[in-house]
């Protein structure tokens, strides 16, 4: 892998993880309906992504 795609992949992961604990923060908020839910759902979509993005860096790592 180019240190350059290298690069990019931990960049992306970075914001993801920044975007997914701000999620956290609004969770750990009293209950409020229908933001909670919402919320919820962009925290799974974040970590979601961030399984992929660890996934890409990996296997980048595996071509020249």
């Amino acid at each position: 892998m180019t240190d350059l795609a290298k690069k990019d992949l931990v960049n992306a992961l970075a914001a993801l993880v920044k975007e997914r604990r701000m999620c956290a923060q609004l969770l750990s908020k009293p209950y409020e309906r229908g933001t909670y839910e919402a919320t919820m759902a962009r925290f799974v979509e974040f970590q979601t992504a961030i399984e992929a993005v660890e996934r890409a860096l990996v296997s980048e790592a595996d071509y020249p």
